[in-house]
């Protein structure tokens, strides 16, 4: 006891701590004590070999796992790429389709258009509409006694133009024949002032708009020379001069 070789391989075995706490056992204790910590060792070895097997196994099945929802993954994003790609597709034929539609529509509206615009209708209508638009112009203007005097100085002032611009031509071209030519040798009426009465003024109760064409006219502004003049007739007059040699004015 304390001279065994059980004591040299404690000190080979065990740490200096441990040995020292056999000193005052016998060899069999020591062994005993030796076995059950390597059991426990041995135990602790298998606990742990079991665990990291089972860790292994679960890292395994996780990597197995993984991969799966990797590929599952893959072929849902390929599967939506598809999907994306026919619905791009569908748009892109709609959208050619309406801009195919819409061409042809604006050709034809176009088309429409310009044979309208050279049909009879379209001057039947446009004719009306300025019939129609001029009626109610003169209509507003005549609703007021305002409106009617300036429409009635309106109208004696452009039968005065009228009358004036055949007057002058009338006296041009007997001018043109005989120099000597006056009106009043003629016993023709002078020449009417083109302004006439004073400036008309559109009164302001009345719509501001240029007073529309009347449609019918007298039979005087439509023939300036029915208004007979004093003395011998124009028409007889014209028609004693000669056309080449300007007659003398008796």
């Amino acid at each position: 006891m304390g001279n065994s070789s059980i004591r040299g391989w404690c000190k080979d075995v065990l740490l200096p701590k441990d040995v020292e706490s056999t000193k005052g056992l016998a060899d069999g204790f020591i062994i005993e004590a030796l076995l059950r910590q390597s059991y426990r060792d041995l135990t602790l070895q298998m606990e742990l070999g079991n665990r990291f097997l089972g860790f292994r196994n679960d890292m395994r099945a996780l990597t197995d796992k993984l991969h799966q929802t990797e590929e599952a993954l893959r072929e849902e994003q390929a599967k939506q790429l598809r999907m994306v790609e026919v619905h791009n597709a569908e748009l892109l034929r709609v959208t050619r389709q309406w801009e195919d539609e819409r061409d042809k529509a604006a050709t034809i509206a176009v088309t429409s258009v310009e044979d309208y615009k050279k049909s009879a209708a379209f001057e039947a209508d446009v004719q009306a509409a300025v019939e129609a638009r001029s009626k109610e112009v003169a209509k507003a203007w005549l609703a007021t006694p305002e409106g009617d005097d300036f429409l009635l100085d309106l109208g004696e002032r452009d039968y005065r133009l009228g009358f004036r611009e055949a007057q002058t031509e009338i006296y041009t071209t007997l001018l043109a024949r005989d120099s000597s030519f006056t009106p009043e040798g003629w016993g023709l009426k002078p020449v009417l002032d083109a302004e006439g009465p004073a400036a008309l003024t559109a009164p302001a109760t009345l719509p501001v708009a240029t007073p529309p064409a009347l449609t019918e006219s007298s039979p005087q502004a439509e023939d300036p020379s029915s208004v007979p003049p004093t003395g011998q007739s124009v028409g007889a007059q014209v028609e004693g001069v000669a056309v080449d040699t300007p007659s003398p004015i008796a």
